[in-house]
């Protein structure tokens, strides 16, 4: 192998390797290190048990020159950082932060066409909403414990940015430049100018997105999908298949942002489904005919609404205990 040809097998290396950031060539070079020897392929298990416990150490997948890479991260980390694969049973835990160091490195240099100058901006909602407005002038709201990354400039032909949690985008229409929405699990939303909702919360089983306007489209690995206004995807986590449904009239996906339930005509059961949904309390109707309910509410707390629910659908209110849980209770008045 030539010099220029040449690549030092470490951690780092390994990292990009299981992660899928090294171009093919680079890859097959890794691959042959790896069955070169037992003591190779017993240091890259290792190296991939430390890879799955770090799990949440994650780069985006990108096509890159490996060996222009490790070229310029040698540039950046100091000898002393730099972990070399030898066959030893004891690897200490400096050695495994010493590769996610160099795995950090990495990801600054491993990005899409080549470009070692993007710098990202990342913004966290805390306990309150957050809204921004993006360099290309599109409008985000940022629900509370959310985070969105972007960069400082939108340049090449698409405008990429990161969430995870939930957030309402209004984005600037240009039909050159599409914005992508890159969410946990390779999931990926596509649009040129729309605006629509996405809840993208590791810890659920599933991914929704809601289309306020416009047109939206939904991918995964295993499926794509296409939503217009008032259509919502609901993503399998797991899976990552896709179905489409009709989101509810009363627009219960936006009310973390705006605090509106306008009720159009709906059953009241469910009507107090979606009481229960947004206000995390159970609201039952138990009084015989299911009846519509026509009215609108904005930053009202479940109180005042359930006042003008029993009064307008003349019923009673009783609030009881289970397991341990206060539950609402709407039932007949005694001569109703």
């Amino acid at each position: 192998m030539s010099k220029e040809e040449y690549i030092e097998i470490n951690e780092g290396i390994l990292f990009a390797y299981l992660g899928g950031e090294l171009d093919t060539a680079t890859s097959d070079k890794v691959e042959s290190w790896i069955n070169d020897s037992e003591a190779n392929k017993s240091s890259f298990e290792e190296t991939k048990s430390i890879w799955e416990i770090t799990g949440q150490v994650k780069i985006k997948p990108v096509v890159v020159d490996g060996d222009k890479a490790w070229k310029k991260v040698n540039e950046e980390i100091s000898d002393d950082k730099v972990v070399k694969l030898a066959p030893r049973k004891n690897r200490t835990w400096i050695g495994i932060a010493a590769a996610v160091i160099i795995l950090v490195g990495l990801s600054i240099f491993f990005r899409p066409g080549g470009d070692d100058s993007i710098s990202m901006t990342n913004l966290q909602a805390k306990n309150e909403l957050l809204e921004t407005e993006l360099p290309d002038g599109s409008l985000i709201a940022l629900n509370t414990n959310s985070i969105i990354s972007y960069p400082e400039n939108f340049e090449g032909n698409e405008r990429r940015v990161e969430l995870k949690g939930e957030a309402f985008f209004d984005v600037e229409r240009d039909e050159t430049k599409p914005f992508i929405i890159d969410l946990p699990n390779d999931f990926e939303v596509r649009v040129l100018g729309t605006s629509f909702n996405i809840k993208a919360d590791e810890s659920e089983t599933t991914t929704e997105v809601f289309v306020a306007s416009g047109k939206v489209e939904v991918s995964t690995k295993n499926d794509k999908v296409y939503l217009e206004k008032n259509e919502k995807a609901i993503i399998d986590n797991s899976t990552g298949k896709i179905t489409k449904v009709e989101a509810n009239t009363s627009n219960t996906d936006l009310f973390w942002k705006n605090r509106i339930l306008d009720f159009n005509g709906e059953m009241i059961t469910e009507v107090c489904s979606v009481l229960t949904e947004v206000y995390e309390k159970e609201v039952r109707w138990e009084c015989g005919e299911n009846l519509p309910l026509n009215a609108s509410f904005k930053d009202e707390n479940l109180e005042s609404i359930l006042e003008v629910i029993s009064a307008t659908l003349e019923v009673n209110r009783e609030i009881i205990s289970e397991d341990g849980k206060e539950v609402e209770i709407l039932t007949c008045k005694e001569n109703g």
